[in-house]
């Protein structure tokens, strides 16, 4: 029925998949370390990730309309990052050629070894690892979900042509939320191969992360996987609502983030109320008063050794966020049990097949129609643990973004990641059982590991006492 939709997809993920070998088998030979060997590894990872956009580009889409919407979407986001690059490259010269000058006319300050620059680069190439962690996450679930969407495909055509086979269930009976999922997941698709893209190459990054593009589509991104997940996930208004009330509460956060900042910057924040300059207030600080009396050189050395302790501890942080959030996603769009429509227990017609169950429709959850309870509590649990681990990552994000780290306190950050965990638990203890004594025993084994970190947080609390006194 689509021959040549198939055949664009066939050749560009196998051209994906080839470069993907490629560039395995050049990272792990000598060849990396030659000039050549640079260049073909940038070329075939650059490859890669065009063979992914084209292969997204044919498979996702099964008219010219969303075809070339979803191409458009990707030059749109490609050119507004390109954009603000050579803005930053071209306009920006003067100011760093000011930046230059200031620092000669205070060289008796500055230590003449380039140990700021050095901090400054290894400052940039933490940054860089951690957008690249984010648009690996985000590209490859999204690359998922976008081809083999929730709800499954219609498996035959019916005789009157209402359903055709290869099509999406959830576009026949839920139209407006497949599109509103589709896009969204598309957007954060496109926002993150452009990621990947530019941070591939580190001349073109370094400038993307000044510029805070690169941060704008790891924004996006996100933003993209938090509506492709609400309007996915769910059937109902009322589930729908849940979701969307999540996702607006993170919203809600990031634009509270952004208005201080931008009244921090005016010199505005002192009137706002301290309870809400305080949910931005710094993790860690760097030396204190005693740094006066030490040389430059001890001072860089103390700040880079704390920000590597920060570092550390922020990078444990997004790894846990971006697992929890990748399999609740997917968890999210394909449910245990799987959906009505993918064998013959369901009507292949729009309209629900008589039967002695209750009245199944293509595309719903299985589980929701035999143990409605079960269901509901890996859905609501599942759910959680997704927007929990969104708002770890944003909250990580947030911390690398400015120069002075501004970040959410790490009481917020440790009880984000204990929610996200507790929601984990409960959705596979719900989701992975169908009977009362599976579910007892699994339900026993969270509540030990629940009481065990209660026990270590609570036998932690003297180490941690001992060691800020010190």
């Amino acid at each position: 029925m689509h021959l040549k939709r198939y055949m664009a997809f066939y050749h560009c993920n196998t051209a994906a998949f080839v470069a993907s070998v490629v560039v395995i088998i050049i990272v792990q030979s000598k060849v990396l370390s030659t000039v050549w060997g640079a260049m073909l590894l940038k070329t075939a990872m650059i490859l890669d990730l065009f063979g992914l956009m084209g292969a997204y580009v044919a498979g996702s889409c099964r008219d010219p309309t969303t075809t070339i919407f979803v191409a458009a979407l990707a030059v749109a986001v490609f050119l507004y990052t390109m954009a603000k690059v050579v803005a930053v490259v071209h306009l920006g010269g003067e100011s760093f050629r000011q930046r230059g000058e200031e620092a000669t006319q205070g060289a008796a300050q500055v230590p003449p070894l380039g140990s700021e620059r050095i901090l400054e680069e290894k400052k940039l190439e933490r940054k860089r690892k951690f957008l690249l962690q984010l648009a690996i996450l985000a590209a490859t679930v999204t690359y998922q979900t976008g081809l083999n969407p929730p709800g499954g495909f219609w498996t035959e055509s019916n005789g009157d042509k209402l359903v055709t086979a290869g099509d999406p269930i959830l576009l026949d009976y839920y139209g407006v939320r497949y599109q509103v999922f589709f896009y969204c997941n598309a957007a954060g698709f496109m926002a993150s191969v452009t990621v990947i893209l530019l941070l591939v190459n580190q001349t073109l990054s370094k400038p993307g992360i000044r510029t805070k593009a690169l941060y704008v589509c790891v924004m996006v991104g996100l933003l993209g996987l938090m509506g492709a997940y609400a309007a996915g996930s769910c059937r109902k208004l009322r589930t729908s609502i849940y979701v969307f009330a999540l996702v607006a509460a993170v919203v809600a956060f990031l634009i509270l983030e952004i208005l201080l900042h931008w009244l921090g910057r005016r010199g505005w924040s002192k009137c706002l109320p301290k309870c809400l300059t305080r949910l931005f207030e710094t993790l860690s600080t760097g030396p204190g008063g005693g740094s006066k009396n030490k040389s430059d050189q001890e001072v860089i050395t103390t700040v880079d050794k704390l920000e590597s302790e920060d570092y550390e501890k922020r990078k444990y942080l997004m790894v846990l966020g971006i697992l929890a959030a990748s399999v609740t996603y997917q968890a999210g769009l394909a449910p245990p049990g799987g959906t009505w429509g993918d064998d013959d227990t369901a009507s292949s017609s729009p309209l629900p097949s008589p039967s002695a169950h209750p009245p199944t429709v293509a595309g719903n959850p299985i589980l929701l129609d035999f143990n409605a309870a079960r269901y509901q509590a890996f859905f609501y649990c599942n759910a959680t643990s997704f927007v929990a681990s969104v708002v770890v990552i944003l909250m990580l994000l947030q911390r690398t973004t400015k120069k002075q780290q501004p970040g959410a306190p790490l009481r917020a950050l440790q009880t984000a990641v204990v929610l996200d965990l507790l929601g984990l638990l409960g959705a596979y203890a719900a989701g992975s059982c169908r009977d009362w004594e599976t579910s007892s025993y699994v339900i026993a084994l969270v509540a030990a590991v629940v009481v065990f970190t209660l026990i270590y947080v609570l036998l932690s609390f003297n180490v941690v006492r001992a060691k800020a006194e010190e």
